[in-house]
């Protein structure tokens, strides 16, 4: 491609972004979703307006019910970055509420992983481990090395005592 198509390429790329931002933020969602998809047609997969546009769609489906569609995005947005951890976070949570807890574990526990300054993703996961899985004997552990690190933290500090005074 001549440099100059290229770069008449990227600025359309550019402004269909940049508007599918706008109508996004401005609550105005399923108008966004035909510009996003503009930018997956055209940028390349490495390009993060690529990834982000995963990640907005998926997002738009998954806050409007539409989870069969949102699971396809974030999978989809997976594949290219199988790091992005608001995607593995997001799944987590579809996961967990439709009481698919082996694929929910998997997808925290990845997001952990690859960020565990990610506090947020701790706290939730040993909540998960307490309520939904029952597994105490973990949760605790998680629940020792979690106040380690963050011994102030309320409802780390009340689960670790909740388990306690049942065992």
């Amino acid at each position: 491609i001549p440099h100059n198509i290229a770069k008449k390429q990227k600025d359309i790329v550019d402004v269909m972004f940049n508007k599918a931002i706008l109508l996004y933020t401005n609550g105005d969602m399923y108008s966004a979703i035909p510009h996003f998809s503009f930018v997956l047609e055209k940028a390349k997969y490495t390009d993060y307006r690529y990834k982000l546009s995963l990640y907005f769609i998926a997002r738009i489906y998954e806050v409007n019910g539409k989870i069969d569609e949102a699971l396809e995005y974030y999978n989809r947005l997976l594949d290219v970055a199988p790091y992005f951890m608001e995607a593995r976070f997001r799944l987590y949570h579809i996961y967990k509420n439709l009481g698919d807890f082996q694929r929910a574990k998997k997808h925290i526990e990845i997001a952990i992983s690859k960020y565990p300054e990610f506090l947020l993703a701790k706290i939730e996961y040993i909540k998960f481990l307490y309520e939904n899985l029952k597994d105490y004997n973990l949760a605790y552990e998680e629940c020792k090395k979690f106040l380690n690190d963050n011994p102030d933290n309320p409802i780390v500090n009340f689960i670790a005592g909740d388990i306690l005074y049942r065992f």
